[in-house]
């Protein structure tokens, strides 16, 4: 969907400073806290990562405007577990649980001696392909203006701007799809674009890389 969460190339917001890789992961204890609410709810299995972030993008332009980065991740992971069912409104206002944990639940807790190899071991995302891959390198495409409710990864900046076909990744998750349950996969592509086809003519001397899905991209008339 196309709102305040994806700013990116959008003027005003300041430079962007590269991680120097001498910065603490968190920032604070508590972000470290949700981090680990957040990898322990996703094991419950009621919801996937496309899920995840797109219920961080349903939150509205105010939230999205007042809360902070973690933030953020709290109140998308709240709304998920109130959708899911696992909590009520009432157990978030009380912080207390009704009663027991049922029992699929409580199967699906994810203890201290698995969280470690949960964050490092992921989810593959590479899928057999049920179709011949649409475009190839070299090949000009075009990314479709994506105008969708739902989650995309079509970033709002290369939307509408026309690139190059650089390679072909082969077949992954499509994330539109899987935010929804879907879990079908389409051709990934890196797509190159001169940052003025981006930006205008004073962004010279440089190639933004995008990674986009199939259904993202249209032949360049």
């Amino acid at each position: 969907m196309n709102g305040l969460h994806d700013v990116g190339g959008m003027h005003g917001l300041g430079r962007l400073v590269p991680d120097t890789g001498d910065e603490a992961v968190f920032g604070s204890r508590s972000q470290a806290r949700v981090f680990a609410l957040t990898i322990a709810a996703g094991a419950l299995g009621r919801w996937s990562l496309d899920a995840s972030r797109h219920a961080r993008e349903r939150l509205g332009a105010v939230d999205q405007l007042r809360l902070g980065y973690f933030e953020r991740w709290l109140a998308g992971l709240t709304l998920q577990l109130r959708e899911s069912g696992v909590v009520t409104a009432d157990e978030l206002a009380s912080g207390n649980a009704d009663g027991p944990a049922p029992e699929e639940v409580v199967a699906r807790r994810l203890t201290a001696e698995r969280a470690g190899r949960a964050v490092e071991r992921g989810r593959r995302s590479d899928l057999e392909a049920a179709s011949a891959p649409r475009f190839t390198p070299g090949q000009r495409v075009r990314v479709r203006p994506h105008a969708t409710p739902g989650q995309t990864r079509a970033v709002r900046y290369a939307q509408g701007r026309f690139g190059e076909v650089r390679v072909h990744h082969g077949c992954h998750v499509f994330p539109d799809r899987n935010a929804r349950g879907e879990r079908v996969g389409e051709h990934l592509y890196g797509v190159a674009f001169d940052a003025r086809e981006l930006w205008g003519g004073s962004a010279t001397g440089h190639t933004v890389h995008v990674d986009l899905w199939e259904p993202y991209l249209e032949e360049a008339p």
